[in-house]
């Protein structure tokens, strides 16, 4: 996200930072527990629950990771930002709406 700070014009070019594979390990393990939400069922075991429930933080790992990577960038172009926010909101209502679609289709087969 921008800063306000970074919201102007600004002549400094933007240096790439060092690649931190810390973070690279936390987002493959975020990616992981994502995966793991979607197989995983509560079951009677005390084990599964539990891997159940902390499988849950893999979303907002994510978010935090890629959150940490976006700060302190530099310059920001406010405008691209939102364009690309809507791009992406669009993208996933359009892809709602063929969901839904098919899953009306492949339901009503009378």
């Amino acid at each position: 996200m921008c800063s306000s700070a970074s919201l102007g014009t600004s002549s400094t070019s933007v240096q790439p930072r060092k690649r931190d594979f810390a973070l690279d390990a936390i987002k493959a393990l975020a990616i992981y527990l994502v995966c793991q939400t979607h197989y995983m069922h509560f079951n009677t075991s005390i084990f599964d629950n539990f891997i159940a429930i902390t499988s849950c933080m893999g979303v907002p790992l994510f978010f935090m990771v890629n959150g940490a990577l976006l700060l302190n960038r530099g310059k920001c172009d406010i405008h691209r930002h939102y364009q690309k926010t809507l791009r992406i909101i669009l993208l996933c209502a359009l892809w709602k709406l063929l969901s839904m679609l098919v899953q009306a289709l492949a339901w009503n087969k009378d």
